[in-house]
């Protein structure tokens, strides 16, 4: 299944998953191998959220590896490695699970990055492959109620728990909303969630929001 809204294959699209009417598109970004959760929104102040690095959005992975790691990888991680001339680092890294029979072990993994494969080269540069991987939870978003395939249309408290970060991130940072919404457009994202004809003041920007908004679950196992 392909995280885009249209495939000029003809392969299936996570679009295809949604019910509606409405012209929704994926926040952020879910590799082709990659399973898990998926946000699909119409709203695109809400798609700038969820992916500006500003907004430190956590997203939390299981990944399933080649190997063990020993708690110099855990520190490394948590140091931080140097991917593209940049530092890459984790906010947690826990071993779930440990098959040395197999030499593989179960990770999770929460990150606030967004950047493509991150997941995958921070554990290449260290010397480990990912088998298998899987997107647990974006933010407040989980999939744990949603078998493979399936999705819900996220409540109207959940969107309003997302636009309280705009409120939060108003100081922190010298960048205007309207700029930065227009840097994003045309972001490729998946997520969405809605309001039916509600209009409310945030940061004294008034928004008028159309209910379109769902999360869905592009999962197999991990293990």
């Amino acid at each position: 299944m392909i995280c885009t809204t249209t495939d000029e294959k003809n392969r299936t699209t996570v679009i295809d998953l949604i019910d509606t009417e409405k012209h929704i598109f994926p926040v952020g970004r879910l590799d082709y191998d990659t399973t898990g959760a998926l946000l699909l929104t119409n709203d695109g102040e809400f798609a700038n959220i969820i992916t500006h690095p500003s907004y430190k959005i956590k997203k939390t992975y299981i990944a399933k590896i080649d190997g063990i790691l020993s708690k110099e990888h855990i520190m490394s991680l948590k140091k931080g490695i140097l991917i593209d001339n940049k530092i890459s680092q984790v906010l947690r890294v826990k071993t779930k699970k440990i098959d040395k029979i197999k030499n593989n072990s179960i990770v999770e993994v929460i990150v606030e990055e967004g950047r493509n494969h991150l997941i995958k080269n921070l554990f290449k540069e260290l010397g480990f492959t990912v088998l298998k991987l899987k997107r647990e939870q974006i933010d407040i978003f989980n999939v744990k109620d949603l078998k493979s395939g399936e999705y819900r249309r996220l409540t109207p408290k959940e969107v309003k728990t997302i636009y309280s970060y705009q409120i939060k991130n108003k100081n922190q940072s010298s960048c205007s909303f309207f700029s930065t919404f227009i840097a994003l457009v045309g972001h490729e994202s998946t997520a969405s969630f809605t309001f039916s004809s509600k209009s409310f003041s945030i940061s004294s920007v008034k928004t008028v929001l159309t209910p379109s908004s769902f999360i869905s679950n592009t999962s197999g196992a991990i293990i």
